[in-house]
């Protein structure tokens, strides 16, 4: 269902954040009982699966997309259309909920060097366009911003990265994610 309703988005609340890299949704499971969760970048792979997983498990699951011809989303979901970047928008995906896992972002390497302004604006303000929405809208909620291993220094090692790792990234991708 899509959402046209309006935000007061007006009164700073407490946020809590974490900085997560994985490549599954293992972040649901720990949720008790029936939550509110917004989903940013619901229409990629993992962000499709956190929807599916955050269902599964009896949430209450409304989703931030972009283009809604070019996602597919369950029946159950609430989909509040428009720009990350917006600020309404923002407050309007953010409100009532108890958690947000954001996932929305420019993912392509090769895209960040064709446009690294773009790769910037959606990777980096993004994040804080959200995290000004969330001060903004009332209630305490968890927030969940989901990186890549791309955002660690490069050391063409075997195993992985671990959050103690250094920060790095050469592209612009990389770094925006940093």
């Amino acid at each position: 269902a899509l959402s046209n309703r309006k935000s007061t988005c007006a009164t700073p609340a407490v946020v809590a954040t974490s900085a997560v890299t994985a490549k599954t949704s293992p972040w649901v499971e720990p949720l008790v009982g029936e939550v509110m969760v917004t989903v940013t970048g619901a229409g990629g792979g993992l962000g499709s699966n956190v929807v599916r997983e955050a269902l599964q498990r009896g949430h209450t699951v409304r989703a931030l997309v972009r283009d809604p011809t070019r996602v597919t989303l369950p029946n159950a979901v609430e989909a509040v259309v428009g720009d990350a970047l917006d600020r309404a928008t923002m407050c309007r995906a953010a409100e009532g909920c108890e958690v947000v896992f954001h996932l929305a972002a420019q993912s392509l390497v090769r895209e960040s060097y064709r446009d690294p302004l773009e790769t910037y604006r959606v990777n980096v303000m993004g994040t804080v366009a959200l995290l000004e929405a969330l001060r903004r809208t009332p209630g305490r909620r968890a927030v969940v911003v989901v990186t890549s291993d791309k955002c660690y220094e490069n050391r063409e090692q075997a195993a992985g990265y671990s959050e103690t790792d250094r920060l790095g990234g050469h592209d612009p991708y990389s770094n925006s994610k940093a």
